[in-house]
């Protein structure tokens, strides 16, 4: 039965092995049979060697007897308990204390079949405690092993039931040992939880090594602990699993502990990458410094352009600072303070120097050695210059002192200084305990503290103006920072202002706009608040769909004045003037003086025109009447210029030109009265000028381009020439037809620039054609203007343009001239068409029929080809009137020997009637729209005549 109780100890060998107590079996012959790992290191030997001997191989020969009575007397049935003193060969003797215990057998004889001992070394106890503590063993058994144990220690047998356990596992489960051995997980916990230790329980069985898990157990008590179990499955002398042993060891310590440095390592990485605030970690022991990307940022660089090298950081100091920095840094590493707290410059990589406050610490060795230094660097660049300009501003004030308020958290003041007191007139007793917000003017509105506030929990800081009202109820300004005080959480303390009483700056500022807006003669507004209140009033008219005036007065008379009595009677003149023209004007009505003496009103809320009448009425009466000064009666009146907004929608500045335009024809008009600028006719004008700057930047733009619309002979088959119209290629418009800007050069100079460009772009054109071969040569007819015709120097600069294209013949450019063109000076202009046909260009008569027609244009005018207007043939085909007009135009051609031609041909049906009728050449959408030059040559290539036209008979008389 001996061998039972053998293997469940060897069950615990990574339990008892580690234990620094001796634990051993004899059997009834004293022999050891037994021995854990430290009592055989005490004998020196292995279990192999240890079985079966006695005392006498292991100890000394006098102690064999001693040691033999007292395993006799355990035999007999008593328990042992003994100090005994071994030489351990090495340091001499020791005392030990050991306990022994007969060990019985299962059955119910109660028969002692051997003998548990255990022994412990108790020579330092003994030394230090022998006076005080008296050990006192009344009976040890296995189960002293595992109770004495701080971790969980249990014994299960192959069906999990409970054999053994000790008083921390006692304490897991809430029972007694007596009520635990014999039962099951089951009988304790959820069938969830007790599912799982039997799968573990299995699982050790099951495995040839002990088996780690981490399980988080809720004692009875409550309190819950993180347990690292160890089990291992528990082998009869004949290697059958006969249990399982579990040790359950509590790492929530360990685990918290590891979870912490685990943090603070993710945190100081974070830190050193992520902090706004720039980190340095210097290594003292390899040199090696480690810079974050802040630190790098805040000087400018990226994160691979400085590498980690403490000279990088020494380079980059102020010489004046440099020696500084190095000091501190060298007191701290030597531990001769313990505070590195300093202000320096460092150089940007742009140039200019930055500063930096920089706090650090130093790290020790157990020793005391410093081993590495940590410090930041926090860019107070900004600081410092907000810093000097504070003091600059409180240099102005040279006798008023910075007040300063700490309140806590809530807002409560805590302390004030004694300029607070100077400045508020409250003494200290009167404002501790007291919010700021006794000192409330009620100025500004809860809004502004709102949002003061808002920024203050957001940035933490805010700074402005505050109107607040002194004990003796004087209402004050002033200029106020306010600061949140944190803690290391993060959590606000405190909150800390500053202040300086700017109510003498507030009043001479307010001196100065006084100055800067009114007029210093008259105390009118001047210019510069007319605009202001002209700008509000402007967008008042367009929230509330009402009408302004603005009113131009210029008195007339008053330079006699001036030259007859002198500036003085002029000035109180302008006063009273002021003052009556003032009175005439409504409430919300602005009268101002811009300079000597002129005036402005703006007169607001109107809605319409008749409603400012009365007001201009008023001040002419205002300015007409006599003013006495002195002994001198003085008779001046005003002329006035009006224009209304936004009947007239221009800017403010526009607006006063404009009534300043109106009042100069009000003075031509003979004085003493008002106009109303017209602002249709300004338009007019400001539009006609707009496009004319417009037509100038598209010629300077080369936006021009010319399309071309083909002629034919219908009786030939061929192609008679092209029609070259201009067109306007507007950047954002597209293209443009010439109704859209010729009109408005018609009387322009820029017109016959303009002619001339076509021309000459016309004759460029053929020369192009002429280059790459057409199949039959395609003259150009290009439209010129009466005014470009007539031109005195027209011949010269026609035949300049020619000249400058010699491989074009003049002949295949041919002039279309408007008949109307020719109504001036029939004669002159004949002259002008023969010197330019001398030159070997032709003519034609365009638009024919649309003017005065006469017939001395056809005999006096020395055209080739006269053009039918579309206007005439768009309807031949349904108007008899239409059809006996062309037809009669062509017989009048005919008559005189000219070719006629006929424009807007619509369809194959029109073309037909027309040759039918005699004329030959036609022009049209019917033959082919306008076309870019590119597309002539093909379309010159293809074009066939309709098959209704040949052949055309042509009848003779005999």
């Amino acid at each position: 039965m001996i061998d039972k109780h053998i293997d469940l100890l060897k069950a615990l060998p990574f339990a008892l092995d580690n234990l620094q107590t001796n634990v051993y079996i004899k059997d009834r012959k004293l022999r050891y049979v037994y021995a854990n790992k430290h009592t055989l290191t005490l004998f020196g030997c292995t279990a192999e060697e240890l079985n079966l001997s006695d005392d006498s191989k292991f100890f000394p020969s006098d102690l064999v007897p001693i040691l033999r009575n007292v395993d006799l007397k355990v035999l007999s049935g008593e328990s042992s308990e003994e100090e005994i003193i071994v030489d351990d060969g090495k340091s001499g003797k020791k005392v030990y204390l050991e306990v022994k215990t007969p060990i019985h057998s299962d059955n119910d004889n109660d028969l002692i079949i051997g003998i548990l001992g255990i022994s412990t070394d108790i020579t330092a106890q003994k030394s230090l405690i022998e006076s005080e503590i008296k050990l006192d063993f009344e009976r040890l058994q296995l189960q002293t092993i595992i109770t004495t144990t701080p971790d969980l220690v249990w014994l299960k047998d192959e069906n999990g039931v409970f054999l053994n356990c000790n008083k921390r596992f006692e304490s897991l489960y809430g029972a007694s040992l007596k009520d635990i051995c014999g039962k099951t997980d089951y009988d304790f916990v959820d069938k969830e939880l007790a599912d799982f230790f039997r799968f573990h329980d299995k699982a050790a069985m099951q495995s040839s090594h002990a088996l780690v898990n981490e399980e988080q157990l809720t004692f009875t008590d409550g309190h819950t602990e993180q347990i690292e179990t160890t089990k291992r499955a528990v082998l009869d002398q004949d290697g059958k699993i006969i249990g399982v042993l579990g040790i359950g060891r509590n790492v929530t310590e360990h685990r918290q502990d590891e979870d912490k440095l685990r943090k603070s390592e993710e945190r100081y990485a974070l830190a050193m990458q992520g902090s706004r605030d720039g980190l340095w970690d210097w290594n003292v022991l390899t040199g090696e410094i480690v810079y974050s990307s802040r630190w790098k940022s805040m000087l400018g660089y990226e994160e691979n352009e400085i590498g980690n090298d403490l000279a990088e950081g020494e380079r980059r100091l102020h010489p004046d600072d440099k020696s500084r920095v190095l000091s501190n840094t060298a007191e701290l590493m030597a531990r001769k303070t313990r505070k590195y707290n300093i202000e320096f410059r460092m150089l940007h990589k742009n140039g200019h120097y930055i500063n930096i406050l920089s706090r650090a610490f130093a790290v020790e060795d157990e020793t005391g050695k410093v081993i590495r230094v940590v410090g930041t660097h926090v860019d107070i660049t900004e600081l410092k210059k907000s810093e000097e300009n504070l003091k600059l501003a409180a240099s102005v004030f040279t006798h008023a002192g910075e007040c300063i308020v700490i309140t806590d958290a809530n807002g409560i003041i805590i302390d004030i200084n004694d300029a607070f007191t100077t400045i508020t007139g409250y003494s200290r007793e009167e404002a501790i305990g007291q919010n700021p917000r006794f000192l409330h003017s009620g100025r500004q509105s809860s809004e502004f503290y709102a949002d003061m506030w808002k920024a203050l929990l957001k940035e933490s800081y805010w700074y402005g103006e505050l109107w607040n009202r002194r004990k003796n109820g004087e209402i004050y300004a002033e200029m106020k920072t306010i600061s949140a005080v944190r803690d290391e959480r993060g959590i606000t303390t405190h909150y800390v202002s500053l202040g300086n009483d700017i109510t003498p700056i507030k009043e001479h500022q307010a001196q100065l706009e006084h100055i800067a807006h009114y007029d210093v003669l008259t105390n009118l507004p001047n210019r510069v608040l007319l605009a202001d209140r002209l700008s509000q009033a402007m967008l008042q008219c367009s929230r509330h769909v009402k009408s302004l005036s603005v009113v131009f007065l210029d008195l007339d008379g008053f330079k006699a004045v001036n030259d007859t009595y002198g500036h003085d009677v002029g000035d109180e003149l302008l006063i009273a003037l002021s003052l009556r023209m003032k009175e005439a004007l409504r409430e919300g009505d602005t009268l101002s003086r811009i300079g000597g003496d002129e005036f402005v009103a703006v007169l607001v809320d109107l809605d319409a025109v008749e409603d400012c009448e009365p007001v201009l009425e008023r001040l002419l009466l205002a300015t007409s009447e006599p003013v006495t000064i002195g002994d001198i009666v003085l008779n001046v009146s005003a002329s006035i210029g009006v224009t209304l907004y936004p009947q007239d929608n221009v800017v403010a500045d526009q607006l006063m030109r404009h009534a300043d335009q109106a009042m100069y024809v009000a003075k031509q008009s003979g004085k003493n009265c008002y106009h109303l600028f017209d602002t249709a006719q300004n338009d007019a004008v400001k539009m006609q000028e707009a496009s004319l700057a417009a037509i100038r930047r598209a010629l300077d733009n080369q936006e021009f381009v010319l399309h071309y619309q083909p002629n034919v002979n219908m009786r030939t088959g061929e192609v008679r020439g092209v029609e070259a119209l201009i067109r306007w290629q507007h950047p954002e418009r597209g293209l443009l037809n010439p109704i859209e800007f010729l009109p408005v050069i018609e009387k322009n100079p820029m017109s016959i620039e303009m002619g001339e460009w076509v021309i000459d772009s016309a004759l460029s054109q053929i020369s192009q054609w002429q280059t790459i071969g057409l199949n039959q040569p395609v003259s150009i007819s290009v439209n010129i203007s009466a005014i470009q015709l007539q031109h005195p120097n027209f011949t010269q600069r026609l035949a300049k343009l020619l000249a400058g294209h010699p491989d074009v013949q003049a002949h295949h450019l041919e002039l279309e001239v408007l008949e109307t063109s020719t109504l001036n000076d029939v004669v002159y202009v004949s002259k002008i068409m023969d010197a330019c046909m001398a030159l070997g260009v032709k003519f034609a008569l365009d638009d024919f029929g649309t003017g005065y027609s006469s017939l001395t244009h056809l005999r006096q005018l020395p055209v080739k080809l006269i053009k039918i207007d579309r206007s005439f043939v768009r309807d031949i085909l349904d108007n008899a009137d239409d059809l006996a007009l062309v037809e009669g135009v062509i017989a009048l051609a005919k008559l005189f020997k000219r070719d006629v031609i006929a424009e807007g041909v619509e369809s194959i049906e029109h073309a037909t009637t027309l040759l039918q009728l005699g004329c030959d050449y036609i022009q049209g959408y019917g033959i082919a729209k306008p076309m870019k030059a590119s597309d002539i040559p093909t379309w010159v290539n293809d074009w066939k005549p309709d098959v209704n036209w040949q052949p055309v008979k042509v009848w003779k008389q005999d």
